[in-house]
């Protein structure tokens, strides 16, 4: 999906691809703030449904003719059917999962470089995010408070965390990212913003950096200082000098205030605790490295591994996305997923030649979500 700038938008936002992952951000939200988990994952799997028809629809609207990046795809496809096929029966839910992650690229790969979003339906996206965050944010302070008023008392992570209406703290987590990722792009595609409207992407920033600190989830605090790294690191000089100042201001405040310290290294850090992920990663390469050579190729599949491992470990997940896909799709799904990530960290390098925001936008995003997937 190519920035371009525009002063009128081709299309409106509503008729953009990105108003969609809107909606679908907007559902889930809600959904989990009214149902139970059981409902929420049934309208979950509804939801992906849906939006696999919208991707399968709008590939065959705007693509004219199939491109080699499509046809490598479609190829990838054949081989995790390979895998579905190796299972026996398939649910409705592990057949989605099949196909999701093929369709999602089918977009990017046979489509991606041909849709374009401005920087003003950027914006438009970014606010929507920030609102539907913001909302699940105030919800927390709310209904949650005496987990605000008691954070440095607080002896123990594990059973503390805050994840508003949200089933998992980690998914909570990476809604804030998204929120204070989306408020320092409003704040640099928007220079000519009043006061007021600073504040108000500042103060949005605030409240979701004490959330996300209070939800006690390394994942999405990595995927929050990777990004932060990068972006500012290359966006500009002006930049870099405020990711100096703030690196030396979180350092001194650490050693100032030792009880601070305690608290980020022992709660937020969960210090020398690794609630198992270690025992896990262990458990799924050993796992991998018993299967036969056709498992090794092309994976033990969805329902196998998901089951396997509830029985045994009580985890659904080795919680790393690298190897749980090698242990899902094979070597060839691992494989094809990193060749994915890099091919995009080489997109975005080449686009910062020619915009430097757009690139390190895209590149930090890009490597962000590659760091979280280390842990989750």
């Amino acid at each position: 999906m190519v920035i371009h700038s525009p002063k009128q938008p081709r299309e409106s936002f509503t008729q953009n691809v990105s108003f969609m992952f809107v909606v679908y951000w907007g559902i889930l939200v809600l959904w989990q703030n009214v149902s139970n988990v059981e409902l929420r994952g049934t309208a979950d799997l509804f939801i992906k449904i849906g939006l696999l028809a919208y991707f399968v629809i709008f590939y065959l609207v705007k693509a004219k003719t199939l491109n080699t990046k499509a046809l490598a795809v479609i190829a990838l496809g054949s081989s995790l059917l390979i895998t579905a096929g190796s299972e026996g029966q398939l649910s409705l839910s592990s057949l989605v999962a099949y196909l999701y992650p093929i369709l999602i690229l089918l977009m990017v790969y046979g489509v991606g470089d041909k849709l374009q979003i401005n920087r003003s339906q950027l914006v438009a996206f970014c606010n929507c995010v920030i609102c539907i965050t913001l909302y699940a944010a105030v919800y927390a302070l709310i209904f949650y408070w005496d987990q605000f008023s008691g954070a440095l008392e607080v002896q123990y992570a594990y059973g503390n965390e805050l994840s508003s209406f949200f089933v998992s703290n980690h998914e909570y987590g990476m809604y804030l990212v998204a929120a204070i990722i989306s408020c320092i792009v409003c704040l640099r595609l928007c220079p000519n913003l009043r006061r007021l409207g600073r504040n108000m992407y500042i103060a949005a920033i605030v409240v979701c950096a004490i959330n996300l600190i209070l939800t006690f989830s390394r994942t999405s605090l990595l995927g929050m200082g990777v990004f932060l790294l990068v972006y500012f690191g290359l966006e500009s000089r002006k930049n870099r000098k405020w990711l100096v100042f703030l690196v030396v201001l979180i350092v001194a405040l650490l050693n100032i205030f030792p009880a601070l310290s305690d608290f980020t290294y022992k709660i937020v850090l969960k210090e020398n605790q690794s609630a198992g992920r270690d025992e896990l990663f262990a458990y799924g390469i050993q796992y991998f490295e018993n299967g036969s050579v056709f498992e090794k190729i092309f994976g033990h599949g969805v329902t196998e591994i998901q089951l396997h491992f509830e029985k045994h470990l009580s985890h659904d997940s080795v919680h790393n996305a690298y190897l749980q896909t090698l242990l899902y799709f094979g070597l060839i799904g691992c494989v094809a997923m990193i060749f994915f990530i890099l091919s995009q960290v080489v997109a975005s390098v080449r686009l910062l030649k020619t915009d430097r925001f757009a690139g390190a936008f895209s590149l930090s995003l890009v490597l962000s979500a590659a760091a979280m997937m280390f842990t989750n």
